[in-house]
């Protein structure tokens, strides 16, 4: 039989609960339970003040900053759905599983299928080139 000993859960509520010495000695036995450890800080969902299991609020901040693009990808969805669009090969080294890239965000259906890789790289560019028209 191991031996108990006596703790304070440390999330600040201040509550005595019995641990066995060998889970003490080992880091474990810090908190009462299971729900005092997933509060605030100790949480490791936990970033910036908000909760990650709360996603809800970072697609409404995603949705009201960057307003065009969330309606041209909800458009591309929707004629996606109805068999108005069909997903292509990619357009640089023929691969079937490509993702949409819309190069102007005010004409939804424009889009080019590109694999992952060729995505990322166009990403790439046109960040590039947005840089020196801006520069």
């Amino acid at each position: 039989m191991s031996k108990m000993v006596k703790c304070t859960c440390q999330c600040g509520c201040g509550t005595s609960f019995m641990a066995r010495a060998s889970d003490v000695a080992r880091g474990f036995g810090k908190f009462a339970n299971r729900s005092h450890a997933a509060k605030g800080d100790n949480n490791p969902r936990y970033v910036n003040g908000l909760s990650r299991q709360s996603q809800y609020v970072y697609k409404k901040k995603s949705v009201t900053k960057h307003r065009d693009r969330h309606l041209c990808r909800r458009a591309f969805e929707s004629a996606i759905r109805a068999g108005i669009l069909r997903r292509g090969c990619c357009e640089f080294c023929g691969n079937p599983k490509t993702e949409a890239h819309h190069e102007d965000y005010n004409q939804p259906l424009q889009v080019r299928w590109l694999c992952r890789k060729h995505h990322m790289l166009a990403d790439k560019w046109r960040r590039q080139r947005e840089k020196v028209l801006t520069a």
